[in-house]
Order: C-alpha cells, then structure tokens, then sequence
C-alpha cells in the first residue's frame, strides 16, 4: 500500500486504512453506533470534570518549557480596564458593564489532548534512503506542520486539534483503576501487570472505547497546591511502559479510538536508555500518535468529587447499605453518597482515638490509607494533615516483625507478658 505522500509506512501502523488523506486515525471508530451503544449504559446522567485548573501544575518545575498561564485586561476609553467598564462611555444612554479579558496560554501546561502532528519521527516514507519529520499517514513538517520560520507559520495544515473538536469525541469511557491496585509507588506497567487488573476487576475492552487510566498522580500535584516537588512527582505512580512490545501490540490490538491518563506524559518519560545507541524518546507515542493514529491526554483528576455529603448514620456495613440504597432511591447523587460513607468512617475512627489524644502527625495505615476520600475527611475532622506510607497495607506487618525480631534479640519469648515498655501487645 502507498499514497502520494509516502511509499513505505513504518511497520504495525495503520497509514492509509481510513483513507489515503485520513487525519482522524482512530477516531474513525467513534462511529454513530459507538456513541448509541455507548449512550445505552448511562444510568445516572452525572457530569463530571475531568480537567485540572489551568494554571496546575505551578511553576516550570515539571517542565521548563512550558509556562503558567498570563491573564491580560485591556484598557478602553478614559484609561479604563475592560472589567466593569460602564457602556455609557460607549452610549450615554447604556446603564450596562461588561468585563473582557485575554489569556496567554501554553497549550500543553495544563490538561490537554495530543494532537496527531504532537510527536512524529524522522523517517523514510519516500523510500529514497533520506529520513524526514513525518507524521501520522505520511504528513511532513515543513510542508503541512510549518514552524515559526514559513511565511503561514507555525502552523499545523494538516493533523491538528482542531479535528478532535470538528470530530466530536464522544463514545464509551472505560476506567481503569491503576491507582486502586498499584498505589502511589512509581510502578512501569506493561502488558502483563496492565493483563492482571484487567482480568481482576473484570473490565472489557470493545472497539473504538476511549481508554482512561488512573494513576493518582493529578491529586498528588493538586494537593502541591501550585509548588510542585519534580523529584517526588517523577517517582510516583503508576506510568505506562512504552518500551514493553506486548504492551504495544495490546494497544494495536484493542481498538481503542484515544489513550488517557492522570499523569505528566501517560508513559514514563525520560526512559533509561542506557542500551540504546539509536532509539525512540518516546515509543507510547510514536506507536500511538506516529503510527496508529491513537491521541493521547494527560486529564488530571479522575476521582469523582462531590460538592457536598449525604447524612450517613451508620457505620455499620448492612445498616449502611440499606441507608445507601434509601439515599439512591432518594435521588441523591452517588459523589455525594461517597462522601457521606467517608464522613460516618472518619467521625467514628476520630470519635475513637479522642480518648488517646490527638497530636500532630497523624498517620493512618492499612486499607483506608488507599481511599483518598477517607484521608481528606479525616483531615477535615482533625484538622491536621493526615500521613499515609507508601505501602500501608503491610505496615502493620512490618511493626509486628520489628517487635518481634527485638523480642528474639533479648531473648523474650512469646509468652512474656504483653505490655512492656508502653506498647501494648494483643493475642
């Protein structure tokens, strides 16, 4: 297969599947069925934003550049700012004011979607032994992707954003929970771990299904608070493992029409390329927007937040499933459920340990300490920041096997009495 712009195409891409002039690549599966089948599993009609504030992350720590956005107001007649600015300087007879303003916005510091001319390769799609920048389906930089130095520069004539929006992506969302499994440790997934969750919490993949990874890194830059620390973030959470063919092939193979994730790149950037000689930066990219035609996101925060709590009294588990399943019935909005469950568990652990004291540095540990829910409500009770370890699951684990390994270093047996040295011990 060949077209006028390229005579070879690099190997498992799709160039030329959707046409010889395609600029969609998969987007081509959000087909009018798609969005009808997918309309059909709406069951509530919640709306939420997936989208972080545009002037998260903070700073050009993460990247120097790319750079917070700038708000500018103009100035309009008798010197004034074009916020509040009273018509009547316009018409006297107006008793209206108006507020304008005008922001300098880099376009990937914030939330964003990769367009197809984001990342392409140096590559011989002539066959004429000289590689050049191409892009998806054989489009060149410098003859459809213009820089600052052409005269209708820069510029994209072909692939750019705008044909997501002339598009419309709308279709079948499907979550999986990277977070809930993986935790906050830096974690590279390939095709075998990604294989697992998959398999565990039962999740099917259907042609042309927009694919949304939660990885928990958006909440960890949003509780930064706009200071981000680049050395903790770029060693937490899970990333996808571009390097790993497997993983690839799934991707090829899923039909999956677009790639998302709450993270800085949705693969790990920069690899260790301590091996190679001459290879790709970026290889999720390049399979995906160079050769299949697949845009990327990176969202931020996924969780659903709510506005507010329902009232849950019990914190009972069958009591508080019939009071659930009485709010649903109600109408009330399952964020907000949620939240109520985490506000009834937080006041019942605090409630608890009011008896000891509370001090500063809280800590909570086991499965709790992964429900970010219930870590902000117990904040809230507190009101002191609450600490989790990056592995709280075994953290109780580990404290029984450092008391234990003291008992055996003094020669303590087991069945020496249960309170020593103010730690209190429990058969």
């Amino acid at each position: 297969m060949t077209n006028k712009r390229w005579k070879n195409r690099p190997p498992a891409s799709n160039w030329g599947d959707f046409g010889e002039n395609d600029q969609l690549g998969r987007l081509n599966l959000l087909t009018p069925q798609a969005r009808l089948n997918a309309a059909k599993e709406i069951q509530t009609g919640e709306a939420f934003c997936l989208s972080l504030p545009l002037d998260l992350p903070g700073g050009t720590a993460l990247n120097p550049n790319r750079k917070p956005p700038v708000r500018h107001v103009e100035t309009r007649k008798k010197g004034l700012p074009s916020v509040n600015y009273p018509l009547e300087l316009e018409d006297a007879r107006y008793v209206d004011c108006s507020s304008d303003d005008s922001i300098t916005l880099y376009t990937q510091y914030s939330t964003q979607w990769d367009a197809l001319s984001h990342v392409g390769q140096y590559f011989d799609a002539l066959g004429d032994g000289i590689v050049r920048p191409t892009y998806y389906n054989g489009y060149r930089g410098g003859v459809d992707i213009l820089g600052p130095e052409h005269a209708d520069g820069p510029f994209a004539r072909s692939l750019g954003i705008e044909k997501m929006a002339e598009t419309c992506v709308q279709g079948r969302g499907v979550m999986i929970d990277l977070h809930a499994h993986l935790g906050d440790a830096r974690t590279l997934v390939d095709y075998k771990i990604l294989k697992g969750i998959l398999e565990q919490d039962e999740i099917t993949i259907e042609q042309g299904d927009m694919l949304c990874l939660h990885t928990g890194f958006a909440q960890k830059l949003v509780d930064m608070k706009g200071d981000p620390d680049p050395h903790v973030l770029h060693h937490s959470c899970a990333v996808l493992d571009g390097r790993d063919d497997a993983l690839k092939q799934w991707i090829a193979d899923s039909g999956i029409s677009v790639l998302i994730a709450d993270n800085f790149a949705v693969e790990a950037y920069p690899y260790d390329h301590g091996d190679c000689l001459h290879c790709e930066g970026l290889p999720l990219h390049q399979a995906c927007l160079f050769r299949l035609g697949i845009n990327l996101g990176d969202m931020g925060e996924i969780s659903l937040q709510a506005n507010g709590f329902v009232q849950i009294s019990n914190t009972c588990t069958v009591f508080a499933e019939h009071e659930v399943t009485s709010r649903l019935a109600e109408g009330a909005a399952i964020p907000e459920i949620v939240a109520g469950l985490h506000e009834a568990i937080a006041g019942r652990v605090v409630n608890m340990t009011r008896h000891l004291g509370i001090e500063k540095d809280v800590v909570v540990t086991g499965g709790g300490a992964k429900n970010i829910g219930l870590i902000r409500a117990i904040e809230g009770k507190v009101g002191l920041p609450v600490l989790t370890p990056p592995e709280p699951f075994i953290t109780g684990a580990l404290g029984a096997a450092l008391i234990g390994k003291d008992f055996t270093a003094r020669g303590i047996s087991p069945d020496h009495e249960r309170r020593k040295e103010g730690v209190t011990f429990f058969k």
